[in-house]
């Protein structure tokens, strides 16, 4: 599959989103989407591509390991969609686009 999404890596660490003690990985569907988050929101962080392979075989145990959930393409405009890995490793397998 070709399928991937984008993340934020700022330095050598990936960028998350953090509400109390709980911490959410943002994704995106393409690199301007996060660019354009990134730029709203003062972070110096640049966009990533994660394969679908490399989310299913790396991703999704390390992030259900660490109970860190997924914020599925966060905007200013509407509340955001939060998943865990797992359930985005099937969106993104089921979504052509």
């Amino acid at each position: 599959s070709g399928q991937q999404v984008w993340a934020l890596m700022e330095g050598e660490a990936w960028w998350m989103l953090e509400e109390g003690d709980d911490a959410m990985l943002p994704v995106w569907p393409n690199s301007e989407a996060a660019s354009a988050w990134a730029a709203q929101n003062a972070v110096s962080a640049e966009p990533v591509a994660i394969s679908y392979e490399h989310w299913i075989s790396r991703w999704t145990p390390g992030l259900n390991a660490e109970n860190i959930t997924v914020a599925i393409y966060p905007t200013e405009h509407a509340d955001t969609t939060v998943l865990d890995a797992d359930e985005l490793a099937v969106l993104l397998e089921q979504d052509p686009e």
